[in-house]
């Protein structure tokens, strides 16, 4: 995973990466992928920052032989748990490379993070034989 950004930062600013096992928060009608994590990001003086003034690159990298049988790599979206509204949030999709499996979002919130796909909904016609 990688982190950039186009603008110049008006701060310095010290970027915390922890991957997770799994996430804290259900996840409704979305499916997890294989990778979950936190962001936090300190000023230089250590007082967390929650929200940017202007949204980073977040560049998320996947190995697609982990992802969940029948998730649809077209489907996956990197999405921010939003404590405020109690619901999961997609990042804005900036590209999607499905040769490198590759995802790059705008990110201007730290928070946890999860890579998703919306659920694949079966439907189970009845067998008759004759």
């Amino acid at each position: 995973m990688t982190i950039e950004w186009d603008t110049e930062l008006s701060q310095s600013l010290t970027i915390t990466y922890m991957p997770q096992l799994t996430t804290s928060y259900a996840t409704g009608d979305f499916e997890l992928g294989s990778i979950f994590f936190h962001l936090e990001a300190a000023e230089e003086n250590g007082d967390p920052i929650i929200d940017l003034s202007s949204p980073l690159t977040l560049t998320v990298s996947y190995d697609e032989e982990q992802l969940p049988a029948g998730m649809d790599e077209n489907d996956l979206e990197i999405r921010r748990y939003d404590t405020d509204l109690g619901e999961w949030v997609a990042l804005t999709l900036i590209s999607r490379d499905t040769v490198a499996d590759t995802l790059r979002m705008l990110l201007d919130h730290f928070s946890e993070f999860a890579l998703m796909a919306p659920k694949g909904f079966k439907v189970c016609l009845p067998f008759i034989s004759g």
